[in-house]
């Protein structure tokens, strides 16, 4: 499970950072290109199953997904597993990684 700290406030940060929580929440990803839609089912699926609860899954593209399907799997993650999914793809990582702050946030891996 990846942790993120981020200092309690981030002056001008939007978007994915602005965002932040320091509860539980888990990454996934894909390279695959569209549709994603089930790829992201099944990984929510998955992810809320197994292991420790989560409250939001952020799942990383590297190819668009439409607003459309975005909302979908959005109402999905939350009427199915009870989680807040956040997707980002490229276009939308680039414009966080624009974000002002950015630079004061720190990823950490614990060990258990």
């Amino acid at each position: 499970m990846l942790q993120r700290l981020l200092e309690p406030k981030l002056p001008g940060a939007g978007g994915f950072i602005g965002g932040a929580t320091t509860r539980p929440w888990v990454m996934a990803a894909s390279v695959r290109k569209a549709p994603l839609d089930q790829k992201i089912r099944t990984d929510l699926r998955l992810i809320c199953s197994k292991g420790t609860p989560v409250e939001r899954v952020a799942f990383f593209a590297a190819y668009e997904v439409p607003v459309a399907n975005r909302h979908g799997l959005q109402e999905h993650a939350r009427g199915t597993h009870g989680v807040d999914l956040e997707i980002l793809d490229g276009q939308a990582v680039s414009h966080s990684l624009s974000q002002a702050g950015l630079p004061n946030a720190t990823w950490t891996f614990p060990q258990r």
